[in-house]
């Protein structure tokens, strides 16, 4: 457990030296996706902690679909601070109905169980940027065309 925590915080200032590109950096915000907006907001979570953290949490928990668990549930497995993840999992609780509080198996193991329920179309953009920040070419991994399938721990080709 102190392991996760320690390579989280480690992974949180790597992220702080960039900025969330979705947003901003390579198109004005009037032209980004919706999944785009999504993606952003979630990273924001783990890359701006503290007083925007908690914007983009009410964002998200405002405009909560369902499918945005496993965003979530990356989310949880990086951030490092505190307080954004007491109230990412108490929005979590809320949205899904479910009392996991903090154990991540516990959410997963829900998450595998539910009926035929497709991640949100923005997990491909999460995905593509949140490794990006780890190899560039994970960019163009993700951009190219074809159909991937995303799993919590597993990319498909």
């Amino acid at each position: 457990m102190l392991r996760t925590y320690a390579y989280a915080a480690a992974l949180t200032t790597l992220l702080t030296w960039f900025t969330v590109p979705a947003l901003g950096q390579d198109k004005p915000a009037a032209e980004a996706t919706s999944d785009e907006v999504i993606a952003a907001a979630f990273l924001s979570i783990i890359v701006k902690p503290g007083k925007d953290a908690f914007g983009a949490l009410a964002w998200i928990d405002e405009n909560w679909e369902r499918g945005m668990e496993p965003l979530a549930f990356d989310v949880m497995r990086f951030n490092a601070e505190p307080k954004s993840q007491f109230a990412l999992v108490d929005m979590l609780q809320r949205k899904t109905g479910q009392q996991l509080e903090l154990d991540m198996q516990d959410w997963l193991q829900w998450w595998w169980q539910m009926p035929h329920v497709e991640p949100h179309s923005a997990y491909l953009e999460f995905k593509r940027v949140f490794y990006s920040f780890l190899d560039h070419n994970f960019d163009a991994y993700f951009r190219k065309p074809g159909t991937r399938t995303i799993q919590i721990g597993r990319a498909h080709v």
